[in-house]
């Protein structure tokens, strides 16, 4: 816990409110897959459900995206390797130089 007590440095109290709701709602998602059944049980199941450390790493994904959300910050995207054309290509040259 004490790796995630330093991620949240710099959080006000509604930033730690969010935080913690958004790991009890990934724990309630995690014990029901089927959306609906989460939809109508979620009150029952994020007061029963136990929140576990992998819960919050994801919700202090969500608060750290919200959080760059609301201040403006860009986003930078995704790219993989099979995004990039001609890569056989790419990877060929990238062998035979000399970096």
């Amino acid at each position: 816990m004490r790796d995630l007590s330093q991620r949240c440095s710099g959080f006000l109290l509604a930033d730690l409110l969010f935080f913690v709701d958004q790991a009890r709602l990934a724990a309630a998602h995690r014990t029901r897959q089927d959306r609906e059944e989460l939809v109508a049980l979620l009150d029952a199941e994020v007061l029963h459900a136990k929140v576990s450390r992998e819960d919050f790493m994801d919700a202090l994904k969500r608060v750290h995206a919200a959080m760059a959300d609301e201040a403006g910050a860009p986003k930078i995207p995704q790219v993989k390797w099979e995004d990039v054309g001609e890569i056989k290509e790419s990877i060929a040259f990238l062998h035979t130089t000399n970096v």
